[in-house]
């Protein structure tokens, strides 16, 4: 199956280079999730940046090598900007202040990456800063490490000021009729969101009696009625973590809630 679909990236890789300019591209296959897969880097001459487009989908969907080969052309110029845009912060870098409206706070698991970032404990969890950037197309983020607070000549906890002064929208949707799920606009990231003043209150308007708070993943969290059984959720969220949550978005096997705006696992709690 493997060389049929590798024969089938050569035929893309030959439509792209009759409607692109400049790139070279090599077929290779990828391990992602347990899974193999066959990608196209496709690099830019003089740049860095190498994005690699996995054809799998569209050899299972019968998509003919050159329709596919205009589709990525466009996601290959989207990529082609967004790594101007990358560069250009790249190279504005120690200008702090121009960098302040473009960070952002996520919520990661503690392990060796987080702790290596700038962080700050958020119950049991690391409360970290990316800078943004990118285009309309697409965005990209940088993390933000000791490192930048010594070019940036500030301390970690003024970066963590200027980061959650950037306010982003709770946005609470229903799923099922039963879920509520809570992220950002984008779904992206978009548990941190928990952090926000105006969480609390917008999730109160739908649980007047209390909410746990279950975390689905680094993108969004679940809210649900504060009498449902705490033992039960903790059992659900390490079974969805296992079974559907790939690891590198998962946060933790634990419910939290918020007690006087503050974060906390139930244990914690307790």
């Amino acid at each position: 199956m493997m060389n049929e679909i590798k024969n089938y990236a050569a035929e893309v890789v030959e439509a792209l280079k009759e409607i692109t300019e400049g790139y070279i591209f090599k077929i290779k296959e990828v391990e992602k999730s347990g899974t193999t897969l066959c990608g196209i880097l496709c690099r830019m001459e003089g740049s860095n940046v190498a994005p690699t487009i996995y054809v799998d989908g569209d050899y299972e969907d019968g998509t003919l090598p050159e329709f596919a080969a205009e589709r990525y052309r466009k996601v290959l110029e989207e990529s082609a900007e967004q790594a101007k845009s990358i560069e250009a912060v790249t190279d504005s870098f120690s200008n702090f202040a121009g960098l302040k409206d473009k960070l952002k706070i996520t919520l990661l698991p503690v392990n060796s990456y987080s702790d290596s970032l700038c962080h700050k404990m958020v119950a049991d969890l690391n409360e970290v800063v990316y800078v943004i950037v990118g285009t309309p197309q697409g965005a990209g983020k940088i993390a933000v490490k000791p490192e930048h607070l010594r070019v940036w000549d500030i301390t970690e906890d003024e970066l963590f000021e200027a980061a959650e002064a950037n306010h982003e929208k709770v946005c609470i949707k229903s799923f099922y009729g039963f879920l509520q799920v809570a992220s950002n606009e984008e779904m992206v990231d978009g548990a941190s969101v928990i952090l926000e003043p105006e969480f609390n209150e917008k999730a109160m308007e739908l649980f007047p009696d209390g909410y746990y708070i279950l975390p689905s993943s680094r993108h969004e969290v679940i809210l649900v009625d504060r009498t449902a059984d705490v033992n039960m959720l903790k059992a659900m969220v390490r079974e969805v973590n296992e079974t559907t949550v790939i690891p590198e978005e998962r946060l933790s096997d634990n419910v939290y809630e918020l007690l006087d705006g503050k974060l906390v696992t139930v244990d914690m709690a307790a």
